[in-house]
């Protein structure tokens, strides 16, 4: 079975990046120069959960079909979701909770923190999660039209 460390290249997976990423720079008006993300749970048009990164003023989102959690009943040491990309949203969500617009539901905060972007293409992001709930290595692969969520989550005995 492989285990978290062989997932990613050891460069990925040292301590060195992990004291990079939770290194917050912060400007003279206290402002956060690391990019942000949120996970909204989402009950329209169906339980979903939008995954939202801050890039370039506004978020670049995908809406996992699975509750991004490890199952602690399994083995998997990773967390998986079918994924769909979604029009860029208003920085605002970062913030917010309640009725969405247009009577498309309510959203509320499942997850929130900073992320470091490890690398980007057209159809596969990789970037490192600081959150509240979910820490550690995500992938977000396009496959033909699908996209699928990957996350090697720290381990919590390291």
């Amino acid at each position: 079975m492989l285990r978290r460390k062989d997932r990613f290249p050891k460069m990925l997976t040292s301590v060195n990046i992990r004291r990079l990423s939770r290194t917050v720079i912060a400007s003279p008006n206290n402002s956060v120069s690391m990019p942000q993300f949120v996970i909204l749970e989402h009950d329209s048009p169906f339980l979903h959960w939008d995954f939202m990164l801050e890039v370039e003023g506004s978020l670049r989102t995908w809406r996992l079909l699975q509750q991004p959690l490890l199952n602690e009943n399994e083995s998997e040491l990773q967390i998986r979701s079918d994924a769909e990309s979604l029009p860029d949203h208003r920085i605002e969500y970062l913030d917010y909770e309640g009725p969405v617009s247009r009577n498309r539901g309510n959203v509320k905060r499942w997850d929130a923190g900073l992320y470091l972007l490890l690398g980007q293409s057209e159809n596969h992001w990789e970037l490192r999660l600081e959150g509240s709930r979910l820490r550690g290595f995500v992938s977000i692969t396009q496959k033909h039209e699908a996209w699928e969520f990957l996350m090697i989550p720290d381990d919590p005995d390291e």
